[in-house]
């Protein structure tokens, strides 16, 4: 309650201080909001992922597309919007690993001793690619091949809870693209 009442007075100096509808204006520069919209950073890692999937279906049949949604979420979770070591490292967003050491690859650094390593691509668009072909190709993707639906998205992490995020990011990109 005492929250509450200190953002009116906040609000109500604001309104004196302008008196004018430059007040709102000056009351979101003044308290950004994550919740207002995306950065700047993440806009752009969107839109290149987005890039990446326009060209790769350019070149692929429909039945192979995969919703860019649901590649573009994957992708915003598994790397931080490409800020993640692995995403900077190794262009890998999708927390891709190998467990041939002869392939490029980043140790992770939790792990001691790890048996595997995240693997690296050449460029941006080439864990973009490889999931894209992982997720129909790959037999414990089969379902989710056919399907193409996130609800059978259940073998690409062992998070319990990962389809509920990739719906909810999915979700959190449409309202806030709109911002």
């Amino acid at each position: 309650m005492k929250t509450l009442k200190n953002l009116k007075l906040i609000l109500n100096g604001l309104l004196k201080f302008t008196k004018n509808k430059s007040s709102i204006l000056l009351f979101f520069l003044l308290f950004p909001s994550q919740s207002l919209a995306l950065d700047k950073q993440e806009h752009k890692f969107i839109r290149q992922i987005d890039y990446c999937l326009t060209v790769l279906y350019d070149r692929i049949d429909e039945e192979r597309q995969i919703s860019k949604d649901i590649i573009i979420a994957m992708a915003t979770i598994e790397s931080d919007y490409g800020r993640s070591r692995f995403a900077v490292q190794g262009y890998n967003f999708f927390g891709i690993r190998t467990f041939d050491l002869t392939k490029p690859h980043i140790k992770p650094k939790a792990i001691s001793n790890p048996k595997f390593g995240v693997r690296k691509f050449n460029n941006f668009c080439g864990s973009v690619a490889y999931t894209i072909w992982t997720l129909n190709e790959h037999p414990a993707h089969e379902e989710f091949a056919r399907t193409k639906n996130v609800n059978d998205l259940y073998n690409w992490a062992t998070d319990p809870d990962y389809r509920n995020k990739i719906r909810s990011r999915i979700k959190i990109h449409l309202e806030k693209s709109h911002n």
